[in-house]
């Protein structure tokens, strides 16, 4: 199966590859299908396009008015095919997941990433370990809303089924978090990480049990 953006494991299990490495090779790889993204846009004859080259991406998809299916169309890795808006979904959540990896960085400064799956479907889009050997792992999402479709509740569950960890981090865009209401948080919550706020542009929170009831589904 292809993927927009693929991890070679062997690379992070490579004793000199830093932390800071990994996150620099995930930004270019994602600045490159980013840039053939709005190519694809502002190149397809079938979509009017009226947005820079290198606008925000969260906003470019909104100013796509499609005239044929084959605007929904984006070629990559020769014959593979993409619907734009799945180019523009997995774009947005790994541009989350850049900017929450930088994040907890900044938390574990001698920490490492041993696993790093940035637009596949299935498992956590991240996981590595503290200075002391500790695992922490990270669910992303870069939709507008962490509401839709019950998605907090399902990548809770998935941080939970991760039992060996010791962090269990979830990272969204700061107005995607405004709607989700702290009355819907169960048996669970979530406490900010140093360095973001409410006025951040990715939000990184630690999710921490009330108790040791919390089964995941």
């Amino acid at each position: 199966m292809s993927y927009l953006i693929a991890v070679n494991p062997n690379i992070l299990n490579k004793n000199d590859i830093s932390f800071e490495q990994v996150v620099i090779f995930l930004q270019d790889a994602w600045k490159s299908v980013v840039a053939n993204y709005f190519h694809a846009l502002k190149n397809s004859s079938f979509c009017n396009y009226s947005g820079a080259e290198h606008t925000d991406l969260r906003e470019s998809l909104p100013k796509v008015i499609v005239t044929g299916h084959e605007s929904l169309l984006f070629n990559i890795e020769g014959n593979q095919k993409w619907e734009l808006s799945e180019v523009h979904r997995q774009m947005c959540q790994v541009e989350v997941l850049i900017e929450a990896l930088r994040l907890i960085q900044k938390k574990h400064p001698k920490g490492k990433i041993t696993d790093l799956s940035p637009t596949q479907q299935s498992g956590v889009d991240a996981a590595g370990t503290d200075r002391n050997g500790k695992i922490w792992v990270l669910e992303a999402f870069g939709g507008i809303n962490v509401r839709n479709n019950g998605k907090i509740g399902k990548n809770v569950a998935s941080l939970m089924k991760k039992t060996e960890a010791t962090h269990r981090y979830f990272a969204c865009f700061g107005d995607a978090w405004l709607n989700y209401d702290q009355r819907e948080r169960g048996k669970f919550r979530f406490e900010p990480v140093a360095d973001t706020g409410p006025e951040s542009r990715v939000l990184l929170k630690s999710v921490v049990l009330h108790s040791s009831s919390y089964k995941s589904h």
